[in-house]
């Protein structure tokens, strides 16, 4: 702990404190404020494939081409752009095309407790690093 009183050691300190803030804030927004479509999906050389739904009109290995006005090529192309941005709770996702063709409509659903917990589990992996650095830092 007397190396926490050193002045040198005090900007390592901060710097540690700043980036855990960060993850925090980060955390934050990935849990409450990025769109829940109601499916998990990743994205893959085709398009984006569908992992897990409470969608009904969505199957699991079902491949996406298209989410509203977002092609999966203008996804690729543009690193910025984020499939069903803008959307909220209750918006009808129209365009959602699939590699067969197949045009469906989607209800964005209200984020539920088990999509929060997931998302939160999702992101806990790296706390324990964060925490682990902190105090073998402090004993230093």
């Amino acid at each position: 702990m007397q190396g926490l009183l050193n002045k040198p050691d005090r900007p390592i300190l901060a710097l540690s404190i700043v980036v855990l803030l960060v993850y925090f804030y980060f955390t934050i927004l990935f849990i409450w404020f990025t769109p829940y479509p109601g499916f998990a999906f990743t994205a893959t050389s085709e398009g984006w494939r569908v992992n897990d739904s409470t969608q009904l009109v969505f199957e699991v290995d079902q491949v996406l081409i298209q989410i509203g006005e977002l092609t999966y090529q203008q996804y690729r192309d543009d690193i910025f752009s984020m499939p069903f941005d803008g959307y909220e709770p209750g918006d009808v996702v129209t365009n959602v095309i699939t590699n067969d063709g197949q045009i469906i409509e989607v209800q964005m659903p209200e984020p539920r407790l088990d999509d929060m917990l997931r998302r939160l589990v999702a992101t806990l992996w790296f706390f324990p690093f964060c925490w682990n650095s902190r105090i073998a830092f402090l004993k230093a």
